[in-house]
């Protein structure tokens, strides 16, 4: 049929059925079926004059979450769920002593710590956190200085030969 919806849901029979009339001005709307209280009413036991109502079940905390039925209660960093039994793995120690001095190796001046950390045959990221620990702070690019280069060289076990830029060219 021209000018109707292709599909129309099946309506709910309601007593008196049939479209709602329209509504006067001034006229407050139906409630909807299943409301019981009219529309920006307070919940019951809530209003001005009233105490605020108590705990739903006697003996239940006031600040703690009302927890559903059926619900177990876990204690905080007790793990469930499809990762309860993963571990991390254990943290690598890093010692605060240096190791003993195994081997020698030849710098130049201005070395970076990225070179430096290649010659040590370690990561840059522990070269890092070492100078970081002395109040050093460098990124991966940056160069050190000879006599820090050295320090940082015998914390990882390693004699240094400094080449300076002259010696170099």
């Amino acid at each position: 049929v021209p000018g109707q919806p292709i599909f129309q849901r099946p309506r709910p029979q309601v007593p008196g059925g049939g479209p709602p009339r329209p509504l006067r001005p001034g006229e407050r709307r139906p409630m909807h079926p299943t409301r019981t209280a009219p529309a920006g009413a307070r919940p019951l036991g809530v209003g001005p004059g009233l105490p605020p109502p108590g705990p739903a079940r006697p003996g239940a905390r006031p600040g703690a979450p009302a927890r559903r039925p059926g619900q177990r209660y876990v204690p905080r960093g007790v793990k469930e769920g499809p990762m309860k039994g993963y571990t991390p793995p254990p943290r690598m120690v890093v010692s605060n002593e240096p190791m003993p001095i195994t081997r020698n190796i030849t710098i130049t001046e201005g070395i970076s710590v990225k070179d430096l950390a290649e010659k040590l045959d370690i990561r840059a990221k522990d070269l890092i956190s070492r100078l970081l620990g002395r109040g050093v702070f460098a990124t991966i690019n940056q160069t050190l200085d000879a006599e820090l280069a050295s320090e940082m060289a015998r914390f990882f076990g390693a004699e240094t030969n400094v080449i300076t830029f002259e010696e170099q060219a």
